[in-house]
């Protein structure tokens, strides 16, 4: 393990939070007020040298303490119009449901298990609304298209094989050898 961390380590740095007023986009609160702060993560190889760094700007809102992503960095998202804001948060979704959004167009090729586990994903993605929410319905769809394909080839009877004919064709025996 600490090899590992002597070739990769990182650092986050996060900036004095700002407040500001927005449109949560979770509980959709018209005139929340928030706190907005941009935040840092160094990437280092061998505790020193330099290799990468993400910066991303992160608001809580106040009233229901949900965390949602900025597109712009705090000290443009302040100097935004109070409704113009609005259009640069949009709400953070938990990398694990992605994964599974993903994971779950496989599965849902498996009649009965893919039928549930698109269906908690649906319960799951409800919540967040937007493609996500469809996606989880596309799911589904794929799933209960699968088991009602599954049915109709158990239930139709299969059809009767019937040995193909051909006209008879007779070839000349072959010339026996000479004797000696």
């Amino acid at each position: 393990m600490f090899l590992l961390h002597l070739l990769i380590s990182s650092t986050v740095e996060q900036s004095p939070p700002v407040a500001i007023r927005f449109k949560c986009p979770v509980c959709e609160a018209r005139d929340a007020t928030g706190e907005a702060y941009d935040q840092a993560e160094r990437y280092k190889t061998m505790l020193m040298i330099p290799f990468r760094t993400e910066r991303t700007t992160w608001i809580t809102c106040q009233a229901c303490q949900a965390v949602s992503q900025a597109e712009i960095p705090t000290g443009e998202l302040i100097r935004q119009a109070p409704g113009e804001i609005n259009r640069y948060i949009r709400r953070r979704l938990p990398p694990m449901l992605l994964i599974l959004l993903i994971a779950g167009f496989p599965v849902a090729m498996l009649p009965v298990v893919g039928l549930i586990f698109s269906l908690t994903m649906l319960a799951a993605a409800k919540k967040y609304g937007g493609w996500v929410h469809k996606l989880a319905i596309v799911e589904v769809a794929v799933s209960v298209l699968g088991i009602v394909v599954m049915l109709l080839a158990l239930i139709l009877p299969e059809p009767a094989y019937q040995k193909p004919t051909f006209a008879p064709t007779r070839q000349p025996a072959p010339a026996a050898a000479p004797k000696p």
